[in-house]
C-alpha cells in the first residue's frame, strides 16, 4: 500500500517477532528441561538460529521505525521481545523447569520406584522422562536417565535423606536429580 505521498508504507514486522520469540521460548524451556544434550545438536541449532533471525529481525524493525520516527509504539517495539528473551533466559537458566518437568511426571516416577521397590526393573519411558535402568537399595531408589549428554550421566534419585553426591538438586520430598561427569 502506498500512501497519499506515492511512498511504501510501512507495516511493522513486530507479529512475526513475538510469534518466533514465543516459539524460540517454548523450544528453549523445553531444552532446559532436559539433561544434557536430549534435545539433540539439531534442535539446539535450529532454537539458536531462530533466537539469531527474532533478533536481526527485531533490530531492522526497530531501527526502521525509529528513523521513520512511525512510533506511537516504539517504546513497545523496544521493550517488549527483550523482556520475554531475559524472562527465558532467567527461567532457563533455574531450577523451575525441571521442577516442571517433574511435578507433571510425578505419579508415574512413584509408581515406577515403587515396583523398583518391589524388585522389578523398569525402563523406557516414565512421565515425561526415559529410563535406561534402574536400582533399589535400601530405601534409595535410583533411575538412571537416557537423556544424558556426552560424558555425563543423569539419574533421579528418591531417598529418605540426601544422597551423598554433591550435585544433586532437590526437586520434591525425597526426589532429587543428580548428574556427575565422567573424566
Amino acid at each position: 500500500m502506498d500512501d497519499a505521498k506515492g511512498v511504501a508504507s510501512y507495516r511493522s514486522i513486530e507479529p512475526g517477532v513475538l510469534l518466533g520469540v514465543a516459539l524460540a521460548s517454548v523450544m528453549t524451556l523445553w531444552l532446559a528441561t532436559s539433561p544434557g544434550l536430549s534435545g539433540g545438536l539439531v534442535l539446539c541449532a535450529m532454537t539458536a538460529g531462530i533466537w539469531v533471525g527474532i533478533a536481526v529481525a527485531w533490530l531492522i524493525d526497530v531501527g526502521y521505525a525509529a528513523s521513520r520516527r512511525t512510533g506511537s509504539h516504539l517504546w513497545r517495539r523496544l521493550l517488549v521481545a527483550p523482556v520475554i528473551v531475559v524472562s527465558v533466559a532467567v527461567l532457563s537458566l533455574s531450577l523451575w523447569p525441571d521442577r516442571l518437568r517433574f511435578a507433571v511426571s510425578r505419579r508415574a516416577l512413584d509408581r515406577a520406584a515403587d515396583r523398583v521397590e518391589r524388585g522389578a526393573h523398569v525402563t523406557g519411558r516414565v512421565g515425561r522422562y526415559t529410563v535406561s535402568s534402574s536400582t533399589a537399595e535400601g530405601d534409595t531408589v535410583t533411575l538412571m536417565l537416557a537423556d544424558g549428554a556426552f560424558f555425563t550421566w543423569w539419574e533421579l534419585v528418591r531417598s529418605g535423606a540426601a544422597p551423598a553426591n554433591a550435585s544433586c538438586s532437590h526437586l520434591a520430598a525425597d526426589w532429587y536429580l543428580c548428574t556427575e561427569q565422567f573424566d
